[in-house]
């Protein structure tokens, strides 16, 4: 008989609000990419922004190995509870002024003044990872961030704000080879796999993609008709099933992003390039206006949309190299190749019949590919 684990539970439970905060980061990256024509870009700030998510995808692999360790004690499942309410924290103040106007042009003055708050705020993770973790083979990393996380809140110059930032980004590219080659000698037996650990994490942040097109559909559907743009839902809804359909056929996939630590990042990866196209098919933010206009938005995002979509079949591509089945996938990776070569098209034709058309061949591809994986083991 099957049995639930306590261990899943409360990782589940955890897993759930981690994904909630990651999603935040999703959201903010999803307010800039789309006004990124009105707005400033700040190195700087998308730097750092990377940085503090991907530590979030380092501490949420790293705290699988503590599984077997975890949740004695009630003590035991809140000591994580930390981690997400800082990362939380972090999340709302770089993120504050992001959809407001004022941000448009200010987010390296904003980043600049507001240093102090958001480094120090940083800090504390590695603050509380000294006090709660076990991870001895990691201090050297922690005291090192915690040190350059300092430096950068007190920094009286921009470019020693500036090499804080770099030095931190560095720092936590590092640690996915560092973690890899000291995990080769680990032996784990755990009821709670690291498989389970993963596609838990990362089913919450399709989820939260999926949540974009149903949210969008109702905005859709509250504006005036004149203003719809039905190009723009039947290309939604042609994204949600996709989606769908993916998660379902990639099953099999879940153990090569539990392989390590840098094909987790991989496959998180194509979750950010599925919402890079919500975020040009879905508008963020403003949508409650009645007069807004789909029409106009479409036209506006049309190019970024199709680009999105020969990223994404091109980096399905890419990975089957990665996960060796190149070859056995030969048939899926021509469809995702044909895939690339219409979105570049639709990217140079302005024509409302050559996309129906490439709508109608797109369709036609996506059920294929569902009747290929009709039955999956």
């Amino acid at each position: 008989m099957e049995t639930y684990s306590k261990i899943e539970y409360l990782f589940t439970f955890q897993s759930i609000i981690l994904g909630f905060v990651a999603s935040e980061f999703f959201s903010g990256w999803g307010h800039i990419i789309q006004r990124f024509k009105a707005i400033k870009i700040s190195s700087n700030y998308l730097i750092f922004t990377f940085t503090c998510f991907n530590t979030i995808i380092i501490y949420w692999w790293d705290s699988w190995n503590r599984s077997t360790e975890s949740f004695a004690h009630i003590a035991d499942f809140l000591a994580p509870m930390g981690y997400t309410i800082i990362y939380y924290l972090i999340s709302t103040v770089i993120f504050k002024n992001i959809g407001t106007k004022h941000s448009y042009n200010h987010l390296e003055s904003d980043f600049w003044l507001r240093r102090k708050t958001i480094f120090i705020l940083f800090s504390t993770v590695f603050v509380y990872d000294l006090l709660v973790s076990s991870n001895y083979e990691n201090y050297l990393f922690v005291i090192a961030a915690l040190l350059f996380s300092l430096i950068g809140a007190f920094a009286k110059k921009k470019i020693i704000l500036n090499i804080s930032v770099y030095i931190l980004l560095l720092m936590s590219l590092a640690y996915i080879p560092w973690n890899y080659f000291s995990e080769q000698e680990m032996i784990k037996a755990s009821e709670y796999s690291r498989i389970e650990h993963v596609t838990v994490f990362i089913s919450f942040l399709y989820g939260f993609v999926v949540s974009q097109y149903l949210g969008g559909w109702a905005n859709f559907l509250g504006v005036k008709n004149n203003r719809q743009s039905p190009m723009l839902l039947l290309w939604s809804i042609f994204s949600f099933i996709l989606i769908i359909e993916m998660w379902w056929s990639t099953w099999s996939e879940r153990a090569f992003a539990s392989g390590d630590i840098l094909n987790f990042n991989i496959v998180l990866v194509e979750s950010f390039i599925l919402y890079l196209i919500s975020i040009f098919l879905i508008p963020q933010g403003e949508v409650t206006r009645q007069n807004f206009d789909f029409k106009k938005f479409f036209l506006a995002n049309k190019k970024y949309i199709f680009l999105s979509y020969a990223c994404f079949f091109g980096y399905r591509i890419f990975l089957s190299f990665c996960r060796d089945s190149f070859l056995i996938e030969k048939e899926e990776n021509l469809v995702r190749l044909i895939g690339v070569m219409l979105s570049l098209l639709a990217v140079k034709f302005n024509s409302r019949a050559y996309h129906l058309i490439f709508f109608l061949i797109a369709v036609t591809l996506l059920v294929f590919n569902v009747l290929a994986n009709w039955n999956i083991e």
